[in-house]
């Protein structure tokens, strides 16, 4: 198969909705798949990315569910600030249930609790009740039996499936259900806790980090105690190298967009696969590189040493992509 028949093929694939592409874990290689046309996708199920997906975006940002397709959770990162009005959308990250599970079981999340499918939907329903009946409901019998939607301008019943054809514990015969089912009630925010940014820190600052040779004098900023000003040029040179790229003088989310839309016109990547490096392009200008551009910021070395190897890990994928070329 020549480039020109591969770009086809590819594209087929990405045509539809939640192709994700090749991906390696544990030693295997994969393709995954979603039935979810979302502007971000996870990574691969079982590879500890999770905690370092949702530490992308600033301490304290609330994490809100607002899909769950295929045991994977969509949520929107809420509770950064006010939104740039040149913004076209928000901030979004994904993440596997099962990738999210350990991490509230140890604590490094908070906001959401495991239980079984059976338990979700009866605590999803009750909660759908309550709102029913907050917003001055008051008819005869269950609110969840009088509702309506309007279907090719027809209104029609909605109807719930019976509880028992979801999974649950079966007391008769000792069956005990997959307790793998993440429950985020209306209202409930997942957060990154302080012992989960303690271990995103630790990790990364105790993770070898690689940079370019003319980043080499980085070190040396570290070890005077120069830590905004490292972290200051390892962003500028992540930002020279997308701008030499694409041969412009464009800057910030521009820059990021353009950037992408120069791989997928390029048919580089799927495009499951450059929303995840827009997502990533998009936090670093928007957490890191406006912040340590315009201002002067003290942190500790392990909070330096974290957010340096996070940019230089962008730095080095973005450098691959161009070296591809």
């Amino acid at each position: 198969m020549d480039d020109a028949e591969g770009n086809v093929q590819r594209q087929r694939f990405d045509a539809s909705p939640g192709y994700l592409g090749y991906a390696a874990s544990d030693d295997r290689r994969f393709i995954v798949a979603m039935h979810a046309d979302w502007p971000v996708y996870p990574c691969p199920p079982g590879d500890g990315h999770a905690l370092f997906d949702l530490a992308q975006f600033p301490e304290g940002v609330e994490f809100v569910p607002v899909d769950d397709i295929d045991r994977c959770l969509l949520f929107e990162a809420r509770g950064y600030g006010e939104r740039n009005p040149q913004e076209r959308d928000g901030y979004y990250v994904a993440c596997w249930h099962e990738d999210l599970m350990p991490l509230a079981d140890a604590g490094l999340i908070a906001g959401m609790r495991f239980v079984s499918e059976r338990e979700r939907e009866i605590a999803r329903r009750e909660a759908l009740r309550k709102e029913i009946i907050d917003a001055g409901w008051n008819g005869p019998g269950d609110p969840l039996d009088n509702l309506r939607a309007t279907v090719d301008g027809q209104e029609v019943p909605i109807s719930f499936s019976p509880l028992d054809t979801y999974d649950g514990d079966e007391a008769d015969d000792g069956y005990i259900a997959d307790r793998g089912w993440p429950l985020i009630l209306p209202g409930d925010k997942v957060v990154v806790t302080a012992a989960g940014w303690k271990q995103v820190n630790d990790t990364l600052a105790d993770t070898e980090i690689q940079l370019p040779p003319d980043l080499s004098y980085i070190p040396d900023l570290i070890n005077m105690g120069l830590y905004d000003t490292a972290i200051r040029d390892v962003a500028v040179t992540l930002e020279s190298r997308l701008r030499d790229a694409l041969g412009g003088e464009a800057y910030g989310q521009r820059l990021a967009e353009d950037f992408i839309r120069d791989l997928l016109d390029r048919a580089e990547q799927p495009t499951s696969l450059a929303k995840n490096y827009r997502l990533r392009l998009r936090t670093f200008f928007k957490f890191i590189r406006n912040d340590y551009a315009h201002h002067r910021v003290e942190l500790s070395r392990p909070q330096a040493l974290a957010l340096i190897t996070h940019v230089t890990m962008i730095l080095n994928d973005i450098q691959e992509l161009l070296e591809d070329r």
